[in-house]
């Protein structure tokens, strides 16, 4: 594993000549890109963990000098060969003679706290205006980054995040169009909350050299199903020190959706919905019966004070219309809620160096079958048989001991998308 930090260079591109607003970082034709510097060597450790669909961290041990100083301050950017991820050093410490170096990924970095606005308004930290999309999940983070990038101030001065280019978007057969309402606000928070809805990955990669440097660009994707082609299992000798998790701490089998408390006694009041995951439970009981059925049901109640007459369509619409697209929008809420509550399936371990599997960007001279985070196997516990799931992060770490990589992957939910309704909740 080689390290390297990465030096920002900025250049004047050519006034005369027409130039994307995507590769400029001000109005005055200024331009940044990224080199490698310096390789960080004689580290005592490195772990650099990448996410699927929100930021990473690497954490660095070195010897206490005046030149590994200078290399880890706070504020560089760093690079490793075998990802395509970009770390920047938030923080160092010394103690016993030993330096500590942490870092976050570069999305969190660059994107957190910076607002997004939609041009030509002026930028605000906290807009009160929502925006709605109808697009492609992935399009949709698309703009999203898009917007945040090209900043206005109040002064309507232009800020972008230097040396940044935010990814194009190809169309997909499977890709749907959804129609979401997006709140003005913190970038990285929304593309997290975005990406974790749809399954998507993101992150911001250094891009292949150009004549003049490496950009940063952000990126969406998604995963692809390999379980016929990949499974990670302790009996093929490709995964070991396996570490299990089933936990249904937050676990819930009910959700009861209330309407709000103002439409009490009043013509739009209607019974709270009772949405449940049989898939889940295959013990859901049904009407009232044993004592010992009812430990089963793990039930909460989803309050829902902010919608209002306006929300249902205000005066003039129609009294039962109104009920109507309430009990549609309880019913979405609550499914919505099912997923989120669902039990916890993860597996993890290490990657052993007989693998025949090879992550993204790992030296693969005999071609074999590569993953990346997003990607669907099959894996196997020591204890238990394969399940299907998600790699939603990978590790590599390199000290004294040698090289490991270590996959995580969670179970997918097996979510019943039932709109199953049991008004009759009393006593439950």
């Amino acid at each position: 594993m080689e390290l390297f930090t990465l030096k920002p260079d900025k250049y004047l591109l050519d006034k005369n000549k027409p130039h994307a607003p995507d590769s400029l970082d001000t109005l005055n034709n200024e331009r940044t890109v990224y080199h490698r510097d310096e390789m960080i060597e004689g580290y005592e450790s490195l772990v650099w963990t990448e996410r699927f669909s929100a930021a990473g961290d690497t954490r660095i041990l070195l010897p206490a000098t005046s030149d590994n100083l200078k290399l880890v301050k706070p504020g560089t950017f760093l690079n490793l060969n075998t990802s395509r991820e970009i770390m920047i050093i938030e923080s160092r410490s010394i103690e016993d003679g030993v330096i500590t170096a942490v870092g976050k990924d570069a999305l969190e970095v660059l994107f957190k706290g910076r607002g997004f606005a939609f041009y030509p308004y002026t930028y605000k930290i906290s807009w009160t205006r929502d925006e709605t999309f109808t697009n492609s999940p992935r399009k949709i983070l698309r703009d999203i980054a898009l917007f945040a990038n090209w900043r206005y101030d109040r002064l309507s001065t232009y800020h972008r995040i230097p040396g940044m280019r935010i990814g194009g978007v190809t169309d997909l057969p499977e890709d749907l169009f959804v129609t979401e309402t997006i709140k003005y606000g913190d970038a990285y928070e929304t593309l997290v909350k975005m990406a974790k809805k749809y399954t998507l990955g993101i992150g911001v990669y250094l891009t292949t050299n150009n004549v003049n440097g490496h950009d940063l660009v952000f990126r969406s994707h998604a995963g692809k199903d390999l379980t016929k082609e990949i499974l990670f299992s302790p009996a093929l000798d490709n995964f070991a020190n396996v570490k299990e998790l089933f936990s249904d701490a937050e676990y819930k089998n009910l959700v009861l959706a209330l309407p709000p408390k103002v439409f009490d006694n009043t013509s739009l009041y209607i019974e709270p919905i009772l949405l449940n995951n049989i898939a889940l439970d295959r013990k859901f009981p049904g009407p009232p019966g044993p004592p010992e059925q009812y430990i089963l049901k793990r039930i909460l109640e989803l309050e829902n004070e902010d919608i209002t007459d306006a929300t249902l369509g205000g005066a003039g619409t129609n009294v039962e219309t109104k009920k109507d697209k309430l009990r549609a929008i309880l019913r979405k809420r609550g499914k919505a809620k099912l997923k989120e509550l669902n039990r916890d399936n993860i597996l993890d371990g290490e990657v052993t160096t007989e693998a025949q599997y090879k992550y993204i960007r790992q030296p693969n001279p005999n071609n074999d079958p590569v993953y990346r985070l997003g990607d669907k196997v099959q894996i196997g516990g020591t204890y238990t048989k394969p399940m299907v799931g998600i790699i939603t992060e990978f590790t590599q770490s390199d000290d004294a001991t040698g090289s490991r990589n270590y996959p995580t992957v969670v179970a997918e939910a097996e979510f019943y998308d039932s709109t199953h309704e049991d008004n009759s909740y009393g006593g439950q």
